[in-house]
């Protein structure tokens, strides 16, 4: 069954709504996404807003206490998270569709009347210092938020989501709800429900318990923009078996990339999409130099950056960083064959759909598109435009973008290796 274009409304309050009603889903998910991330905070109240995002689900007016809720989710058989990006915060509950109602309630409630309870906001200040201590035990993940510093630093967007300890240690309740009071507001929020839903039904649901939502307007974040003039390196040293490296070339965002986007996405599909891809031909199964390896091309509304991430041998490292180099050369040089540029589109169309089977990642698509691209675009609308994308039109972009004045690169490792890594991609 073709995913059909999700339905709009707004309410009285300034809340967006989009309802995506599917039959053929089993499931129904409610999806509220507020406008509030990194990008909106300061050095001071750095990780607030992934703190706020745990605090949520500890206490509210209709359920006081985390084993309260807990329970009424449970009753549902519900599935429920939330999570913290750059750009907005979100939180999800998946159920029966029998459920919807009383997912609302639960939702709005959380959601718009947390109680932030102190000795719930001290115990839940351990757990997040506990997942810091997670993130930098673990290079895959530690590595990102090394990289975005690099990319970004000195603006909110190369600051850690997590925030640093001592932010997470110093934040008093006062602090969390002004901070909460002036960024949760309706006119910044969007609720996506979607699943097997009656639309009419769901529409006075919504309006049941989203109606007394209320409050002025948020603060909108500050405009970005890239000052990157050139190669860029930074080494954390850490006691690991092997090195973790990750190469990433900035880009601009959704607002300023529009269709060209589309194209950054088939070039990321072509170097580490599938097991066939270029860079996993040549760094494992050509080489075997590594175990992991990741390419992709992240996306936000006003900035971007496609990224090779990968674990190998210290002494491998210099080998992988100048055949990564000479491949990304090769696609501003090389125009890609029909038959490569086809299997990655495939490659890309089928990640897509298959992204969107289940009705809480039917929500997610639609609410980060609506968010991060400005607009709606439904799957087969997505497909439609990677399809468009020429060979001309991935070298263009990689003669645009794989260059050293875009380039940065960030290692992880037990010492510093003796390599000018500036004059490798100096040949790019």
């Amino acid at each position: 069954m073709p995913i059909k274009k999700p339905l709009e409304y707004v309410l009285s309050t300034g809340l967006k709504i989009l309802l995506c009603p599917q039959s053929n889903l089993t499931t129904a998910t409610a999806l509220l996404l507020v406008k509030n991330g990194t990008d909106y905070e300061t050095p001071k109240t750095n990780g607030i807003s992934h703190f706020i995002e745990h605090l949520i689900f500890k206490g509210s007016g209709k359920f006081p206490s985390p084993s309260a809720l807990a329970t009424e989710l449970d009753k549902l058989g519900a599935e429920y998270n939330a999570f913290t990006s750059y750009e907005y915060t979100g939180y999800y509950i998946k159920t029966f569709p029998d459920y919807l109602n009383p997912a609302l309630e639960i939702l709005s409630d959380i959601v718009t009347n947390p109680l932030f309870p102190k000795d719930e906001i001290n115990k839940e200040r351990k757990v997040v210092l506990e997942e810091i201590n997670y993130t930098e035990d673990t290079p895959t993940r530690f590595i990102h938020d090394l990289m975005l510093k690099n990319l970004y630093d000195g603006k909110a967007s190369g600051m850690p989501i997590l925030g640093p300890k001592e932010n997470i240690k110093n934040f008093e309740r006062k602090e969390i709800s002004k901070f909460y009071q002036a960024h949760y507001s309706p006119k910044n929020s969007l609720l996506i429900i979607a699943g097997d839903i009656d639309t009419q039904k769901t529409l006075r649901l919504v309006e049941k318990y989203f109606s007394e939502y209320k409050r002025p307007a948020a603060p909108k974040k500050k405009d970005f923009s890239n000052e990157q003039q050139g190669f860029r390196f930074y080494q954390k040293k850490k006691d690991v078996k092997q090195g973790h490296l990750m190469l990433a070339f900035s880009s601009e965002g959704t607002k300023h990339l529009k269709e060209k986007r589309f194209t950054l996405g088939v070039l990321a599909s072509i170097l580490g999409f599938g097991f066939s891809s270029r860079m996993f031909q040549l760094l494992r199964e050509k080489l075997g130099a590594t175990y992991y390896l990741s390419v992709d091309f992240e996306l936000f509304s006003d900035r971007g950056y496609l990224y090779v991430q990968t674990g190998a041998d210290l002494e491998r490292l210099r080998e992988i960083v100048g055949l990564t180099v000479n491949e990304l050369s090769r696609l501003k040089f090389e125009k890609v064959s029909d038959d490569e540029l086809s299997k990655a589109k495939a490659v890309l169309e089928n990640h897509l759909l298959m992204s969107t089977e289940t009705s809480d990642a039917l929500a997610s698509f639609y609410g980060a598109g609506y968010f991060i691209e400005g607009q709606i675009m439904t799957p087969k609308e997505v497909i439609n435009a990677v399809k468009k994308v020429k060979s001309d039109d991935v070298m263009h972009a990689a003669q645009k973008y794989l260059t050293t004045q875009r380039a940065n690169m960030v290692m992880i490792g037990p010492k510093v290796p003796k390599v000018d890594f500036e004059n490798i991609f100096d040949k790019i």
